[in-house]
């Protein structure tokens, strides 16, 4: 809506983009670089552009990346891009090849009607190694820090979601879903403790009967002082 009912103009873009609600930190950053990378750098207003040279050496929090260095990888990929797309990367520029646009197949996050939440004091739940449970104001959960303990629970339906906590202590888990690892998930959280987070999820489950398995590994991520990996619940889903 933003691009659209913006005329061009960089603050109203992202003013529109903003005061349409839901997401509204990442929607207006999007529509504000969509329009700048059409308008050019230098049509941008001298408001938003002459804070820039203060701060664009400071790495921005909890990353690697200050404002600098975020351009310059920006511009790495961009050459990659152009590269794979049949361009050329010359010493004075970029040869990028005319392309025709192309509609694409609408897509929509259809996770389908919430069944039932799975508690981790429920039956279906098993746990193994060392577990315990933790009782804040706001949740509880289970937790663990020991690599090699697991949680193992069965669902039926086409989706779900794992829901824990999020904490400056968080560490790393696989996930195990009907048997196969479908990568390594983590707990961290640098701001303070995050109750009910989403810690992995999947709506594109054949529908049916599915197990679940959390394998602690008993390490940190990156920064986190601990390992814990905090679970709550499985919030399961039917398309």
């Amino acid at each position: 809506m933003g691009l659209l009912y913006g005329d061009k103009d960089f603050e109203k873009t992202m003013d529109i983009a903003m005061r349409g609600g839901q997401d509204s930190d990442c929607n207006p950053a999007s529509a504000g670089g969509i329009l700048g990378t059409m308008i050019g750098y230098k049509a941008i207003p001298a408001k938003w552009t002459a804070p820039l040279p203060a701060i664009a050496d400071k790495k921005f929090s909890y990353t690697n990346y200050s404002y600098n260095t975020s351009v310059e990888k920006t511009i790495e990929r961009t050459k990659q891009v152009v590269k794979l797309e049949g361009g050329k990367v010359e010493a004075n520029g970029l040869v990028i090849p005319l392309q025709k646009p192309v509609a694409l197949k609408l897509e929509q996050f259809k996770p389908g009607k919430v069944m039932e939440r799975i508690g981790f004091t429920d039956s279906r739940w098993k746990f193994s190694g060392s577990w315990q449970k933790v009782d804040k104001e706001w949740s509880v959960s289970q937790g663990s820090d020991q690599s090699g303990s697991e949680a193992v629970v069965t669902f039926k339906g086409t989706g779900a979601i794992l829901t824990g906590t999020l904490r400056p202590e968080g560490g790393l888990f696989e996930v195990y879903l009907d048997g196969k690892s479908v990568g390594t998930r983590d707990t961290y959280n640098a701001d303070g403790e995050r109750y009910k987070e989403g810690l992995w999820g999947d709506f594109g489950l054949p529908a049916g009967e599915h197990t679940l398995r959390v394998v602690v590994k008993g390490q940190p991520f990156q920064d986190s002082a601990g390992t814990w990996v905090n679970l709550e619940d499985l919030v399961v889903f039917e398309n």
